[in-house]
């Protein structure tokens, strides 16, 4: 066969599917208004890993892309805690009364206090 007749060969990039799956779960815990957040994100992890592939064999270089390591909506980091509490606050105030109540509260409260201040930091 030549190379133009080839059969689709199956994924066997497991980060792909680790990626893919995160996603998943993502947007199934952030609900439908962040869809479109979590499709770029994935995409643009997939879009790296094919210009690295496609690039050797091209004998150009990689598109250097920024790396998906930041949150840039404010909006997902309090929409996460926010589905991430909920659950939380019913469980603790199931077992530990008010005293579990409280530290979810603060729980909830420092995390998202570290994230902008460190987001106000880096912006200088």
């Amino acid at each position: 066969m030549s190379d133009e007749q080839e059969a689709p060969r199956k994924i066997t990039d497991h980060e792909t599917v680790a990626d893919l799956k995160a996603a998943v779960g993502a947007r199934r815990e952030l609900g439908p208004e962040m869809e479109d957040e979590v499709l770029e994100t994935f995409l643009a992890r997939v879009e790296a890993r094919v210009g690295a592939h496609v690039a050797p064999r091209s004998g150009s270089k990689p598109v250097a892309r920024p790396k998906v390591t930041e949150i840039e909506s404010p909006i997902v980091v309090v929409g996460a805690s926010l589905v991430l509490t909920i659950p939380s606050l019913a469980i603790a105030g199931d077992v530990a009364g008010t005293f579990g109540l409280l530290l979810v509260v603060v729980a909830l409260i420092g995390l998202n206090l570290l994230y902008f201040i460190d987001r106000w930091v880096r912006m200088g």
